[in-house]
């Protein structure tokens, strides 16, 4: 394979997986509308989804003319399309990532949070334990809430305790004082790679745009 198709087949790749991103967003974006309703937690899903799309026509664009002419067209216009694009995203993630740690942290006892019970209906197995969904109930019967999420560490039965945000919780946890700081870390290594790829290709915007003084 010659350096032009192995240039054009990365690029390529890289577009196809942020086209399967996207598609991933909008699927799990309906799964939300379905669990939740109309939410905040959507419009961030469809953000990513618009992002993941951009990018993918970008890098298509991109691989075309690597396979054209041996190299991507790093002109100011895609460049600089991509990197706004990337930098859009971060901000949704790190206001969704966000969101999600302060209402772990306002769940705490002590915080105004609130214990109760959670009738799981559903759970999947994931990479870090379990994922689960079911009702809330309060334990004063002040409030419930259906479609409540949490991951505990080992299958659960049909039950399950832990402390609430409130009336409208993004999911239910433990109580550990501490526990919203683990929901940082992803945020912290995830943002760092985004930040250092829109930092690279700012990089290669600042080395292609040159800058004229205005005409006299």
């Amino acid at each position: 394979m010659s350096d032009r198709r192995r240039t054009a087949a990365g690029i390529g790749a890289a577009a196809l997986a942020c086209a399967g991103y996207a598609l991933y967003a909008l699927i799990k974006s309906q799964n939300l509308r379905q669990r939740y309703g109309n939410d905040d937690r959507i419009l961030i899903q469809v953000l990513y989804a618009v992002a993941g799309l951009a990018l993918a026509v970008v890098l298509a664009g991109w691989a075309v003319s690597a396979l054209r002419h041996g190299r991507p067209p790093l002109r100011s216009g895609w460049a600089i399309a991509a990197v706004a694009t990337l930098l859009a995203a971060l901000v949704a993630f790190a206001y969704d990532g966000g969101r999600l740690a302060a209402d772990h942290y306002r769940a705490a006892p002590g915080r105004g949070g609130v214990h109760g019970t959670l009738a799981v209906d559903s759970c999947t197995a994931q990479e870090y334990g379990f994922e689960c969904t079911g009702t809330f109930r309060a334990d004063d019967e002040s409030f419930t809430v259906e479609r409540v999420s949490a991951w505990p560490d080992t299958d659960p039965g049909s039950t399950m305790d832990g402390w609430v945000s409130g009336p409208r919780p993004l999911a239910m946890f433990d109580g550990a004082p501490g526990g919203w700081r683990d929901d940082l870390v992803p945020l912290y290594v995830l943002g760092g790679l985004w930040l250092a790829l829109a930092g690279f290709l700012g990089v290669l915007v600042a080395r292609r745009v040159r800058f004229r003084p205005p005409a006299a």
